[in-house]
């Protein structure tokens, strides 16, 4: 596969390849093997976790049945795809590698698969009805390309579940909460930098609903869905029960009501964002559907300067 890069540029090319290498560690016969085997598991806390982020889509996989999906850095055994299959709709699920998905294959666990670059994808405009990547824009090194490739092949919206900007909307209030946070972190000698890195190389590109808005009014589509949820990593909960009531899903509870509150309180953004970028306007029941999941809709302004007719 040819990848869409500047030949001379060395970074963009050995991003690509770390991505594309990093999930062999997890492979039949690796050393983590045992630990990429838990994902595939339904009740663990970590699980548990994973489905708070997938049920932001059911307003639309509920009311806009039957359709055609297309799943963006999905190579975790395609569980996006798998999310999606369960609720009757077709999907193809996609990575920059294909080594967990080759696994998911012949457990019957996705229909179908491919090896896709998000930033050069080889699909047909308007090829899907929707495009749905969770979690892995942040690892693109050129996030947006990723994002005008996902609306490209999209007929009618693109879905992202991202980390958000943390001053998304910012507010006095928010800036000097940030502000206080910043203190304590320095006098603890903790890390308080605005951007952060993950070990695989990349940047942790934030979603901005600004940016997104603007990059949607450029290309004249019609709405845009958002919804922000908090949610916290602890290391080991793939390997505890739900049922069990641990300490880890306690842990996990607690912080992410804690975060609800902050949030309650106007003092902080949530951590993540769920955005539906429509491309044409949904149908009455979509937007009622995400309103009654608690999203924001904005309708979007249409350019009065070209005639679409």
């Amino acid at each position: 596969m040819v990848f869409f890069m500047s030949t001379f540029d060395p970074f963009i090319k050995q991003s690509y390849e770390r991505h594309s290498e990093h999930l062999k560690c997890y492979q039949q016969g690796s050393a983590k093997e045992a630990h990429a085997q838990r994902w595939l598991l339904p009740n663990t806390v970590d699980s548990w976790r994973h489905k708070r982020m997938y049920d932001l889509v059911l307003p639309i996989l509920k009311n806009d049945p039957n359709t055609t999906w297309l799943t963006v850095g999905d190579g975790r055994f395609g569980l996006d795809a798998q999310y999606i299959m369960s609720n009757g709709s077709a999907c193809m699920a996609t990575d920059i590698s294909d080594t967990l998905l080759i696994e998911a294959k012949q457990k019957n666990l996705i229909n179908d698969y491919q090896i896709e670059n998000a930033e050069a994808l080889s699909f047909d405009d308007n090829q899907f009805d929707y495009t749905f990547c969770k979690e892995s824009f942040h690892h693109f090194p050129r996030p947006i390309i990723a994002l005008y490739e996902m609306l490209r092949v999209s007929k009618k919206a693109a879905v992202l579940i991202e980390p958000s900007d943390p001053l998304t909307t910012p507010t006095p209030l928010k800036v000097l909460f940030q502000n206080f946070k910043k203190m304590i972190k320095f006098i603890l000698k903790k890390d308080n930098s605005e951007h952060h890195y993950e070990e695989v190389g990349n940047y942790i590109y934030k979603l901005s609903i600004k940016e997104i808005t603007k990059i949607a009014i450029a290309q004249n589509f019609s709405t845009i869905a958002t919804k922000g949820i908090n949610d916290v990593y602890l290391s080991g909960v793939e390997n505890e029960m739900v049922e069990d009531h641990g300490p880890l899903l306690k842990k996990t509870k607690r912080r992410i009501f804690l975060y609800d509150l902050l949030c309650l309180l106007r003092l902080q953004d949530h951590l993540l964002v769920s955005v539906v970028i429509f491309k044409s306007q949904p149908s009455k029941a979509t937007i009622e559907a995400l309103i009654k999941h608690r999203y924001t809709i904005v309708h979007l302004p249409q350019n009065p300067h070209m005639n679409f007719n």
